[in-house]
């Protein structure tokens, strides 16, 4: 590979042409050109290039008259150069393999005690930092410790049932492997700066899974090494209780357990409270924090802007890839009858006499029994409203209220064109693909499948032909409204479109509430992989929002720099957002929403401000039911 990489470097040579040396000086007849390991000697002269100061500006290789400017084209290759006039040698070095500074040890101090962490390049990071203790169904505690714990590693994350590889995996890149355990109440830090003056912006990110899976570090685009780099911001993200470990409401049963269908929402409220009190020490503000959530992240983030007990805690709130409007919670009536449910059920399968003896028996039982047991009783889906902690529904999406509390912060509302559509709206040949993760055509004959089905493969007429196989004689009028709403888009790819009306509807019921404002967003570029992966739930927008691009594998190859051209817009709004409460950069002048203007920023070939651009289409689409059923066969 060295040697290959050499070879292209002189065949360039060889394409230069003629460079102007007026003013250089001749050296000697060989030039020696070092590249790791690999040392090539080169006939010809070397002329070295001056400025006006006597300064060696660039080394040429000549020979007749072509010459060749190494430092340029070494450069341009993604090499380093090393040009040593003396001795008349030119080292070349990989950037991929360039010494490094050492990865070093640093030291931080909490409330808790002291953190060991490590420097890698310019970003400090503190991983698995223990911000809780708690026991099954209870509220828990700040932690503390003597002498100094490591932060090196990711911690332990929340149990759950799940037991299958999804088939979203192809295109979500997972991240470190992660090791459930009970005692998951641990975050995790990045950021530029230790000095306890700097008051760097904080992002304190909330991991997608709904309420019931999902960790810090489930996928590689939860990374916040590259936006703290980029945006010189602290970034922070959180394990916390889920399922039926978080929001089992057990509070029929006596004081005790009183929040006990919102211990995993009050497990958030106690790491913001440990942002409160120690995020100076890593260089934040703790008096300029962003709360951001994707998918189950975002709902989490939507019953936080009415929790009373988190309202001094954080100062704006973005909501990301479809965690909207599917965060309404359960009453607390509901609730309570699910957890007698699971008591009952605990007392009869155990033979028990008591409730107590159940309570008893569903603190002490080992997770995956506890999983078993509470399946089918309605605990562990959703927090509960109607309690002290959670006085009331944020949102009611049947009347459109928001409370008041949830009024008062800046927020930026994100989804992606194809959202929730599982495998059927995330993997290209979606036309043949089903949710189990099987085609169904002639493995015999794979080409001619492929020539139908596979988006490059298509003509205008076959991606036609399909969309009016889907929709009949609304197809044209479709078509129409969806070239006006995404003009980067090919005809086809409305196949895979998500119904994102209720999120609309969540946006604009959230500006005529009034208060601060509120910011709407789409995202519908689409990455290269398996020719054309319309923007899809949880990490298609994620990458560019986080500048996690080179983090997600074979997702962005083939359009690494139309995909950091879009993740530049993106990230640039979100960090502006977190600095001001405003998304505006030179790159995107993006005005809140309101019901007359609908705002509506677009991040897509072309990232642009649109007036409401899909909600014709959306809405017509939903008047004929355009989105049911599957895929045209």
């Amino acid at each position: 590979m060295k040697k290959k990489v050499l070879a292209v470097i002189l065949a360039c040579a060889l394409l230069v042409g003629v460079i102007t040396t007026a003013g250089a000086t001749t050296g000697s007849k060989v030039l020696e050109v070092f590249y790791r390991d690999v040392t090539i000697r080169l006939d010809g002269q070397v002329q070295d290039l001056k400025d006006e100061a006597g300064n060696i500006v660039e080394p040429f290789i000549y020979k007749g008259s072509n010459y060749v400017p190494v430092r340029a084209i070494a450069q341009l290759l993604g090499l380093d150069v090393e040009w040593d006039g003396d001795h008349n040698q030119v080292i070349l070095e990989s950037k991929e393999y360039a010494d490094e500074e050492n990865v070093e040890p640093v030291f931080a101090e909490t409330t808790g005690g002291w953190l060991m962490g490590y420097k890698e390049d310019s970003t400090y990071n503190f991983k698995g930092i223990q911000y809780g203790v708690a026991e099954r169904f209870k509220p828990a505690e700040p932690v503390s410790w003597q002498g100094v714990r490591s932060a090196l590693v990711y911690a332990e994350t929340a149990p759950n049932t799940n037991t299958t590889v999804s088939v979203s995996s192809f295109v979500d890149k997972m991240g470190p492997d992660m090791v459930p355990n009970e005692n998951c109440l641990y975050l995790n830090v990045w950021t530029q700066s230790l000095d306890t003056t700097a008051k760097k912006p904080v992002i304190f990110f909330i991991h997608g899974g709904g309420y019931a899976g999902g960790a810090s570090n489930e996928l590689a685009v939860y990374d916040g090494k590259a936006l703290s780099e980029y945006g010189d911001v602290v970034y922070v993200n959180v394990n916390h209780r889920l399922n039926y470990l978080g929001y089992t409401d057990l509070s029929a049963y006596g004081e005790e357990y009183a929040e006990s269908g919102n211990v995993g929402q009050s497990d958030l409220v106690l790491a913001l409270q440990w942002v409160h009190d120690n995020i100076a020490n890593f260089g934040g503000d703790p008096a300029n924090v962003t709360i951001v959530g994707q998918s189950g992240g975002g709902s989490k983030v939507n019953a936080l802007l009415g929790t009373p007990s988190a309202k001094d805690l954080f100062q704006k709130a973005v909501q990301l890839s479809g965690g909207a409007d599917r965060a309404n919670g359960v009453d607390k009536a509901t609730a309570q009858e699910a957890g007698k449910k699971l008591v009952e059920k605990c007392k009869t399968t155990y033979n028990l006499a008591t409730d107590a003896e159940a309570l008893k028996k569903l603190a002490e039982m080992p997770y995956y029994a506890l999983a078993e047991l509470a399946a089918g009783t309605g605990v562990g889906s959703n927090p509960v409203y109607g309690t002290e902690f959670w006085p009331e529904q944020t949102y009611n999406p049947t009347t459109g209220k928001f409370c008041e509390l949830a009024t008062t912060k800046p927020l930026i509302v994100s989804s992606t064109f194809g959202e929730l559509g599982g495998a059927d709206g995330k993997l290209v040949i979606p036309a043949a693909i089903n949710g189990a993760g099987q085609y169904t055509f002639d493995p015999s004959d794979p080409d001619a499948f492929l020539a139908d089905v596979y988006k490059p493969n298509m003509t205008e007429e076959k991606m036609v032909e399909l969309v009016t196989a889907k929709y009949g004689e609304n197809a044209a009028h479709i078509l129409d409204l969806f070239a006006k709403a995404y003009p980067d888009r090919d005809t086809v790819d409305v196949l895979s479109l998500n119904n994102r009306t209720n999120t609309v509807k969540y946006v604009a019921d959230r500006a005529a509430a009034g208060g601060a404002s509120v910011y709407n967003c789409v995202f519908s570029y689409e990455y290269p992989a398996m020719g054309g992966i319309m923007n899809y739930h949880t990490g298609g927008d994620m990458t560019l929002w986080m500048r996690n691009v080179n983090n997600v594998g074979i997702t962005t190859k083939g359009d690494k720099a139309g995909a950091w051209a879009v993740s530049d817009v993106a990230s640039n709004a979100l960090l502006n957002f977190a600095r001001t409460g405003d998304p505006s950069s030179e790159l995107l002048d993006w005005t809140p929403y309101t019901t007359t203007n609908g705002a509506t920023a677009q991040f897509d070939d072309n990232c642009r401000v649109a007036v409401d651009p899909d909600k014709e289409l959306l809405e017509f689409m939903v008047s004929v039911n355009a989105f049911a059923g599957g895929w045209p066969s």
